[in-house]
């Protein structure tokens, strides 16, 4: 066989779907890793809003006098949860005054920057 036309046993099995050389089977791998790494990390922050929770419940109930205490069991119902005031946040940041979002970077005339009556 001439130098050069055989790659060898190993280009042969990276070829197979089974091999942990193929590149589709690398590519899964990495997936597999960066959704294992999204996860943990959404697992953890929700521990952590869990523990914060737990300390103010606590020190609120330290706080409070016996009579008090009622209230407090149901307060939970007057409290927004905890991820409403984060959504409100990014949606002024992306500029929500638009009705349409093709108006947001459409050009304006002078007398139209100016007024808030003007969307």
């Amino acid at each position: 066989m001439p130098k050069g036309r055989s790659k060898g046993f190993g280009h042969y099995m990276c070829k197979k779907f089974f091999h942990p050389g193929n590149p589709e089977n690398l590519e899964r791998v990495f997936a597999a890793r960066e959704r294992a790494k999204a996860k943990e990390k959404h697992e953890k922050e929700k521990k952590e809003e869990y523990e914060r929770e737990q300390e103010r419940w606590n020190n609120k109930a330290l706080i409070t006098s016996e009579k008090d205490r009622d209230k407090l069991a149901l307060s939970f119902m007057y409290n927004p949860p905890p991820g409403v005031n984060e959504k409100k946040k990014e949606e002024k940041a992306e500029g929500a005054d638009f009705k349409f979002d093709w108006q947001r970077n459409a050009p304006r005339q002078e007398h139209a920057k100016n007024d808030p009556n003007i969307i």
